[in-house]
């Protein structure tokens, strides 16, 4: 899944990340002493025959942050969660 898709499954823009740290820094220290590592992995896959490179993030960050909006009473990310 590419950054983007992790953060628009659960109704949250895609920029939420990239100015997290800025924008409630309270929230990203939160996170940071969670385990998020915040680096960006590059990906690639094929769908129908189709080459795709997408930025990513870890499945470790992605679960942390899916966590964090699952205790603000996120439905989306608390299915995400308990599929995992």
């Amino acid at each position: 899944m590419s950054q983007n898709q992790i953060l628009s499954t659960i109704g949250i823009n895609r920029n939420w990340l990239i100015t997290l740290s800025f924008k409630a820094p309270k929230v990203y220290q939160r996170l940071v002493r969670e385990g998020l590592n915040h680096v960006t992995l590059f990906a690639e896959y094929t769908v129908n025959g189709v080459e795709t490179r997408a930025e990513t993030i870890s499945v470790k960050d992605a679960r942390i942050i899916w966590r964090y909006f699952d205790t603000k009473g996120n439905a989306q990310a608390q299915k995400l969660i308990d599929a995992l």
